[in-house]
């Protein structure tokens, strides 16, 4: 059975529930520091996911050898069992996730936090490749993400941000884990996102001090759902762990206030 973090609303304001999916290295935990009560306070029943191999989730066969696809039917597995057609809120990889479930199942919207541009991974693998060779080449040589955030100075560098305190830093990293080099690949180019393929509603949030995807890229995705991106000044990549993280899920509710 896989880790679903459950947060029912005492005072629905909607019958829609709001699915939330982890990016690489995470699990559901990432989303149980604030967003779920923060959403389940304000009428919207909250739940978090682990997907396989991640998390408390059960494992199935090599997590380096995980395809997207799997992944895919573990969000429907967990989607499957609410009355209806959930809300999407995706973070990184999962934003990712989101977009390319969206393209075979119905979804009442979807958020992307700081998500795999529809461009995919290849321009953050080059920056990546240039700022850490040997990293990168750790990365490829053994077939595994965990190089991109081995250290505490990485994980801050790439997810937390310069902002975070040490012991909070120190914390986290020990909370993360490795990632399927199977998905990276198809987010490198193998399965990209096709927009085209969707009509739900679409919000696009990312952060200017984001080290792994750009604001430009940010904007590449929003454009190829139709929207405007919303941009928060000084944000990492990990926005729902930043100090701020409330800023962001305001809008959100907002727009979860329009569609829901």
């Amino acid at each position: 059975m896989l880790e679903v973090i459950s947060r029912p609303s005492r005072e629905w304001r909607t019958r829609t529930p709001l699915l939330f999916i982890h990016g690489a290295w995470h699990g559901a935990w990432c989303w149980d520091r604030g967003w779920l009560d923060f959403f389940s306070d304000r009428g919207w029943h909250s739940f978090a996911m682990s997907l396989r191999n991640h998390g408390n989730s059960p494992d199935k066969g090599s997590l380096r050898f995980a395809k997207h696809g799997g992944f895919i039917e573990d969000i429907a597995a967990v989607a499957e069992r609410f009355e209806r057609p959930p809300v999407l809120i995706g973070h990184s990889m999962g934003g990712y996730l989101a977009q390319k479930y969206m393209e075979t199942h119905d979804v009442a919207g979807a958020v992307l936090v700081a998500s795999v541009p529809v461009s995919g991974t290849m321009a953050a693998s080059l920056r990546f490749a240039r700022r850490h060779p040997l990293q990168f080449a750790k990365l490829v040589v053994t077939m595994s993400l965990w190089p991109v955030v081995a250290t505490e100075e990485l994980a801050r560098e790439f997810l937390f941000g310069d902002d975070m305190g040490a012991e909070e830093v120190a914390e986290l990293h020990s909370m993360l884990q490795d990632e399927s080099f199977l998905t990276y690949l198809d987010m490198m180019g193998l399965a990209l996102p096709k927009p085209e393929r969707t009509e739900a509603p679409v919000m696009v949030i990312a952060g200017t001090a984001d080290a792994l995807f750009s604001v430009r890229e940010a904007e590449k995705t929003a454009e190829a759902y139709g929207v405007a991106p919303l941009i928060f000044d000084g944000f990492p990549h990990d926005m729902m762990l930043h100090r701020r993280w409330e800023e962001v899920a305001t809008s959100v509710a907002r727009f979860l206030e329009e569609i829901t």
